[in-house]
């Protein structure tokens, strides 16, 4: 996972990391090229920003050893991730409905659509304890989920803070989806969720 300039840029959010009101507020609706190309710079400032914050939250997710099988650090990785989306300003919730594999959604904004960024936090067992001692050389993060795929959940709830950073504001809601059992096709995580929530997943996308 590739975090160039992530430890040369300084983090200058306070330690709760909350979404800042933005300058000028983009409007709802379509974007006219002018103002998509203001909100991507904004967007990508604010990334550069929290690269160092990228990195941590990767690492801490690396370091839980959510092995799947058996998936018995789910919960703890579960948590984890609750307590830093709750740290960007994303309005929580967990629902675990098979009881063994809790799922995260983080969301941003509010109506009927919604646009998830899912991710799973459970990984392929190791081959070496090592691998959950996360490392960065010269511009990578390694470590066992690094790439598939804790380094993406962090990637992606950062993304949804950048842009709500940086005064976009969506037609819907914008949703950090964390979930468990991907490596085996199990029965917990997304298939379950999606039993669970079948009506608030209508005419969305991910």
């Amino acid at each position: 996972m590739d975090f160039q300039r992530a430890h040369s840029t300084p983090c200058v959010m306070d330690r709760r990391r909350g979404i800042p009101q933005a300058r000028t507020p983009i409007a709802q609706g379509l974007l006219s090229p002018k103002s998509a190309n203001e909100l991507a710079k904004r967007v990508r400032h604010q990334l550069a920003r929290d690269g160092a914050d990228i990195v941590a939250f990767a690492s801490e997710m690396i370091a839980i050893p959510s092995e799947n099988p058996p998936g018995t650090y789910y919960a703890r990785c579960a948590g984890l991730i609750a307590r830093w989306l709750r740290e960007l300003g994303l309005d929580v919730r967990i629902v675990n409905p098979s009881k063994q594999g809790p799922c995260v959604t983080g969301t941003f904004g509010s109506g009927g659509r919604a646009l998830y960024f899912s991710g799973h936090y459970d990984v392929v067992p190791a081959q070496d304890r090592a691998q959950f001692k996360p490392a960065v050389r010269k511009t990578n993060l390694h470590g066992r989920g690094a790439a598939d795929m804790k380094g993406g959940i962090a990637a992606m709830a950062f993304a949804i803070r950048a842009l709500a950073a940086s005064g976009f504001e969506p037609n819907g809601r914008l949703i950090s989806v964390s979930v468990p059992d991907e490596e085996t096709s199990g029965p917990r995580g997304t298939v379950r969720s999606r039993r669970r929530d079948s009506s608030s997943t209508t005419r969305s996308a991910c």
